[in-house]
């Protein structure tokens, strides 16, 4: 049996599409349940249908249509509209290479693709009561949703998202924090029953969401809960409220109230599971890879460590303003920018000691800062208008012009770096800060970082098919066929065995 070997072409950016395996089998079709739309698959069969006429032997463009198109279906007919009917594309591909082949071929073909939603959750601050949906793909904005009732000024600002890409968001007005369910990954409720998810979307597709495209606040089905942290009113806090929200690893959420000094555990469901007192005023946090509560004490210049084993917090005198913080990429370290103080910290979270700190005069109303898996450091400037790359030593690499009063920095599923300002703009850079996306809309957004969904786990689809006989000779001719996806969203391989005897 002549036999090539089974090439691969990763082309990945949005959506992950790997064609793993191929095997012959009987005549016969197997097909699992696709777990997403379809249409999914509409710019995938272009491609195969190209494929398949130009590699495989003597099949025409007709044919090469139809065995794309049965990658849709769910049966062997293909329905083509009411003016042209469906087609039997199971039979026709039968007859058609067995007038070629006399029953001797066989050719199967299955699908496994890996679909990720990039996305942005950015709050829309000082009024705005809402926090927005981004596609990180073309910064257009596809769902917003009010964070607050209209009677309520809820200043959001901290958001977290978590491994399903849900995103936890604190209203700085109320003590009040929010769930958003992702649409995209199925994690909204048909809270009425009706067989439909209501809630905001696009629907004039202009990339920006319009109040008639949102939904009240309880009536969106996405908003999956709303917690009273520390009592039952919201509260009138001005910006004091919820100015804390971090993730852990099981999806449950930290959260404090920064008048209060009080930390909270909420589950994922949205239930206060314990509430904490603190030394410090919590302006932000994280949860490191062992699941220690890191917080920021702007007031103090302190940072906090709080243990969940043993309820224990630690602070630490970092000798500069502590404002946004973020992990170290497989370190155990954290970084610091600094705001008034203009300093760039590399703190040890093992050791307890600080690695370095060094004056950025750049970095003067530094804000927002995060860490990339090269360990390079990007941090905003709100007073310079700027966002800087430096390297794990905090050498300066880059640096780049941003929208207005940049507060806050982070990194998509495909490795861009993404700045929000106050002025209502986004900027997208790639990683050497070269600019590539500029988009406005809502109102200010005051975030810091943790705002992508960097560590979203993908949906995963599959799909089968396989037609012909089984060889009646050793002697069989295969051709194994790749196909490669181009477009910058979709990325993998198909592989695509044809034999002949």
């Amino acid at each position: 049996m002549e036999l090539m070997e089974i090439l691969t072409i990763v082309i990945g950016v949005s959506i992950l599409l790997v064609l793993s395996y191929f095997l012959f089998s009987k005549t016969s079709e197997s097909s699992s349940s696709v777990l997403t739309e379809e249409s999914q698959y509409e710019k995938v069969t272009v491609f195969v249908s190209n494929f398949f006429y130009s590699r495989i032997p003597e099949v025409d463009k007709t044919v090469a249509q139809l065995l794309a198109d049965r990658l849709l279906s769910d049966g062997d007919i293909v329905y083509y509209g009411e003016r042209y009917g469906g087609l039997n594309a199971t039979k026709i591909i039968y007859d058609y290479f067995d007038s070629y082949f006399d029953k001797q071929w066989n050719l199967s073909i299955h699908v496994e693709k890996k679909t990720i939603n990039s996305i942005l959750w950015i709050p829309n601050s000082f009024q705005g009561n809402s926090v927005s949906k981004i596609d990180s793909r073309d910064g257009s904005e596809t769902g917003r949703y009010y964070t607050a009732p209209s009677n309520v000024d809820g200043n959001p600002s901290r958001v977290s998202v978590d491994s399903e890409g849900n995103v936890w968001v604190g209203n700085r007005g109320t003590r009040t924090l929010v769930k958003v369910g992702l649409l995209d990954q199925d994690q909204c409720k048909d809270k009425n029953g009706n067989g439909t998810i209501e809630t905001s979307r696009d629907i004039n597709q202009d990339g920006l969401i319009q109040p008639s495209e949102m939904y009240p606040f309880n009536e969106d089905e996405c908003l999956l809960a709303e917690v009273f942290l520390g009592g039952t009113d919201y509260g009138n806090f001005g910006s004091g409220g919820v100015r804390a929200v971090c993730v852990d690893r099981e999806d449950n959420a930290y959260a404090a109230i920064y008048n209060e000094q009080k930390l909270f555990h909420v589950s994922k469901d949205g239930v206060v599971l314990k509430e904490w007192n603190l030394p410090i005023t919590p302006y932000g946090c994280f949860v490191d890879d062992k699941g220690i509560v890191w917080i920021s004490g702007v007031l103090t210049k302190k940072l906090g460590r709080f243990d969940p084993k043993n309820e224990s917090i630690e602070t630490f005198d970092v000798g500069h303003t502590v404002y946004g913080i973020a992990p170290c990429y497989k370190e155990d370290c954290l970084v610091i920018n600094g705001w008034d103080g203009a300093k760039l910290t590399k703190f040890n979270t093992t050791t307890k000691q600080i690695i370095f700190t060094l004056d950025k005069p750049e970095l003067n109303q530094g804000r927002g800062v995060i860490v990339d898996e090269n360990k390079s450091i990007y941090a905003v400037s709100s007073a310079n208008n700027l966002v800087a790359k430096y390297d794990k030593d905090g050498i300066e690499v880059a640096r780049a012009s941003t929208c207005g009063t940049p507060t806050g920095v982070g990194i998509d599923s495909f490795g861009k770096i993404w700045v929000t300002c106050i002025d209502s703009g986004t900027r997208r850079y790639n990683k050497e800060l070269i600019p590539e996306i500029k988009s406005v809309f809502g109102t200010a957004h005051y975030v810091y970082n943790f705002f992508t969904s960097y560590n979203l786990k993908p949906i995963i689809i599959e799909k089968s098919l396989s037609f012909g006989y089984i060889p009646s000779e050793e002697r069989v001719r295969t051709f194994v066929i790749k196909l490669p996806l181009p477009q910058p969203s979709i990325g993998g391989i198909i592989n695509v065995f044809f034999k002949q005897w």
